[in-house]
């Protein structure tokens, strides 16, 4: 056979062959200039990511209001605020363009740009004394403006010549460079020397815990559910609200402490999110309730099992820390406004758990607590127990890692790995990062801090972790002395106060002058503390040595109530012997009796007095006679709602406000919601005679085009313009046909 002629092999195609065959066919048609150009814009709107984008536009519009804000003061000031101006505020010396400056920080810059960044600056880190974060984002929101305006036309160097025209980025010129190096170099040396700095939200502890805790059940006791409507059937306005908030901060402060939760995260919380009572898995069967959390900063922007399921928590009882039992306080909130508040009506699916009240009592339950709010009624709760620490929105954030991480009880410590799904880091988010920010700096710090230096036992946590050394090893004898010494000591206090109240028992049985509880500064005629024994008192001891030695802190802004005899009938009346009494602020309470309640901030921005002094508020007759709120709309929006509501059927009522029974707005009803039932049907008897048509409604009263208060004021124009006597002010028992008759006032 003749030999086989070798095959010749083909070369190989290269990857960058094999990868132009493939997109041959794929290739697209080219895109028109107009496409390519909205490509390119939608392109260019991932250079920052959307939370910077969102937080960049809230810096642009705080700076254009404060600059609109300081426009107008200085024309109120005479002469364009001439009195104020200086030859380096002015490129030509002469008075100010206010028209020009209104417009320095929107659209293209002009020669005050600058000047007016400077301001707004100044305005945030030095009059309001805010960190230089805040100054810092703010530069970098103007100065990302301005690059990205006219296709980056004022990028670069800054420059403005004689006639105004801008080069360049205003946030580069030298006055706003001076300014941001001003602020960032005071910070650095502020850290630098040991000043206080606050960078970070202080910790929320679990000794504080306990002892807000335990206060607010002394003033406000738990009360189980099939007990609160005969206890709470003849309370008045004052008191239901007294209850409404201590139940709901004890309710609110256990949960964030449990949840590890911002407070605008736990503020959002539905009644969907949680399930009450389900039984745990064989063989203990174990009761707990599940709470689903979904606004954990940040998820919503992730991919993954994040963006919409959130975590589920188990929450079990927690009897050996009562103070951060959130399975027991959150309960016990939901069970007092499902049936004091919102008298017997339970929650539906989207309701919040932490819904706003209003100052009358009615509860808004689709719009939450204001996180705000809530800040400041936790640090007031604070005060009231002598803590002056200042708590912000990441105090329980904090404060609830390192609880279970190294503070709690050796062998109930958490591993990282646990702390790391509980605060809802997900892997791979700079966990490392932010695990030590919560945990190991506080950790280092106490390491290395000898402030217990003069303790007859102190912690030393230099020598192992968390100092635990000292918990695992026998009491010593100085120990067992220490703990024998204490005891001794409470015991002969005990006995001194049983000798106390056996001579004033002694004194009552033979006719001696009663004593009289009493509000005010402590006087020769009222002891210290009392009980009150039939139309006699006796004194109580105190109980709690702790709350004892706050007892002269004022508690919710406590002020001195007027005196209470003690032969006047009431709950006062009526206490037994060693129910313990205490003293705030001069004023003398008992702790769960509510006769003589101290002064209480509401839960919304009015403030109420609980004593006896005004005269007593009834309870809200119907709790869903509630008109929305207009707060957060703007424009002409204000009033297409305002006429929403009046004309459509609201699903929880199934009612219109048109319709809504004349019960709900008339007789007791009417200080409650008469006022802003009056407004709506004058709006919509304006609004009917242009026949319901926006336009024309718009076109003849143009002002409603600027809010609720711009709305009322057109229509009142008009009807004053028409001689409509029903636009005079009405009186204060409302109008006629609202008044109680004659029949029913004798009645």
């Amino acid at each position: 056979m003749p030999p086989k002629s070798p095959s010749k092999k083909l070369p190989k195609a290269t990857a960058v062959e094999k990868k132009s065959k493939r997109k041959r066919g794929a290739t697209k048609p080219v895109a028109g200039a107009v496409e390519l150009q909205r490509e390119a814009a939608a392109a260019k709107s991932n250079i920052l990511a959307k939370s910077t984008n969102a937080s960049y536009k809230g810096y642009l519009e705080r700076g254009r209001k404060f600059l609109a804000a300081l426009v107008v003061k200085m024309k109120a000031d005479g002469s364009g605020g001439q009195a104020a101006w200086t030859i380096e505020d002015s490129m030509d010396a002469g008075p100010p363009d206010l028209e020009l400056l209104g417009k320095a920080l929107e659209g293209p810059p002009n020669r005050y740009s600058a000047m007016a960044l400077e301001w707004f600056i100044v305005e945030k880190c030095v009059r309001q004394a805010l960190d230089a974060g805040t100054g810092t984002s703010a530069y970098s929101a103007f100065k990302k403006y301005w690059e990205m305006l006219n296709d980056g036309e004022y990028r670069g160097p800054y420059s403005c010549d004689d006639d105004g025209r801008v080069r360049g980025n205003p946030a580069e010129a030298a006055r706003v460079q001076d300014i941001y190096r001003a602020i960032t170099n005071k910070s650095r040396k502020a850290k630098a020397d040991g000043e206080t700095v606050v960078d970070q939200a202080a910790p929320m502890t679990i000794e504080v815990m306990k002892l807000m805790m335990d206060h607010s059940e002394e003033v406000c006791a738990p009360v189980p559910k099939e007990q609160m409507l005969e206890r709470f059937s003849k309370s008045d306005l004052q008191e239901l609200m007294l209850f409404a908030k201590h139940y709901m901060m004890r309710a609110y402060m256990a949960s964030a402490f449990t949840l590890w939760t911002r407070n605008n995260e736990l503020c959002g919380l539905r009644r969907k999110h949680v399930r009450f009572n389900v039984q745990g898995r064989a063989p203990y069967c174990l009761l707990h309730d599940i709470v689903k959390l979904e606004l954990r900063k940040g998820w919503t922007r992730k991919e993954g099992e994040h963006a919409v399921e959130g975590h589920d928590y188990q929450i079990y009882d927690q009897l050996k820390t009562p103070e951060i039992d959130m399975r027991s306080h959150l309960r016990q909130w939901v069970d007092f406004l499902e049936t004091i508040l919102l008298q017997g009506r339970p929650l539906e699916p989207n309701d919040h758990l932490f819904p706003k009240i209003r100052p009358n009592g009615l509860v808004d339950r689709d719009i939450p607590l204001d996180q705000e709010l809530v800040g400041s009624l936790v640090n007031e709760m604070a005060r009231s127990v002598g803590v002056m620490t200042e708590y912000r929105t990441h105090s329980f954030r904090r404060g609830g890692p390192q609880y279970r991480f190294m503070l709690c009880p050796v062998g109930e410590r958490w591993t990282l790995n646990m702390i790391q799904y509980w605060g809802g880091w997900a892997p791979g988010e700079q966990s490392l990062d932010t695990l030590l920010k919560y945990l190991m700096v506080i950790l280092s710090k106490a390491e290395n801090s000898f402030a217990d230096a003069l303790c007859p036992f102190p912690r030393e946590a230099n020598v192992s972790f968390n100092g635990d050394h000292r918990l695992l090893s026998p009491a010593t004898v100085a120990e067992l002395h220490a703990v024998a010494d204490r005891f001794q000591r409470q015991q002969d206090t005990t006995n001194q106060e049983l000798s106390k109240i056996s001579a004033l028992l002694t004194q009552i049985v033979t006719g001696s002058q009663p004593y009289i509880i009493r509000s005010g500064p402590p006087s020769a005629q009222a002891g210290p503390t009392g009980v009150a024994l039939g139309s006699h008192a006796v004194p109580g001891p105190i109980s709690n040595p702790q709350l004892h030695n706050t007892a002269a802190v004022p508690i919710f802004g406590t002020t001195p109530g007027p005196a209470i005899n003690s032969q006047a009938p009431g709950p006062a009346s009526s206490l037994l012997p060693g129910q313990m009494v205490t003293a705030f602020a001069g004023i003398q309470l008992s702790g769960p009796s509510t006769s003589a309640l101290p002064t209480e901030r509401n839960l919304g921005p009015n403030t109420y007095q609980a004593n006896g002094t005004m005269q007593s508020t009834p309870q809200i007759k119907y709790p869903d006679a509630v008109i929305p709120s207009l707060g957060g709309l703007k424009g002409v929006e204000v009033f297409r709602t305002a006429m929403k509501q009046w004309y459509e059927v609201d699903e929880r009522t199934n009612l219109a406000l048109k319709d809504w029974p004349k019960e709900w707005y008339t007789g007791e009803m009417r200080k409650v919601t008469g006022s802003l039932y009056g407004q709506r049907r004058m709006v919509a008897e304006e609004y009917e005679r242009y026949g319901k048509e926006e336009g024309k409604f718009l076109e003849a009263l143009p002002q409603a085009k600027k809010g609720w208060s711009g709305v009322l004021d057109a229509v009142r124009a008009a009807r004053r313009a028409r001689g409509d006597g029903s636009a005079e002010r009405v009186s204060k028992r409302g109008r006629p046909e609202d008044r109680p008759t004659l029949e029913s006032d004798s009645d």
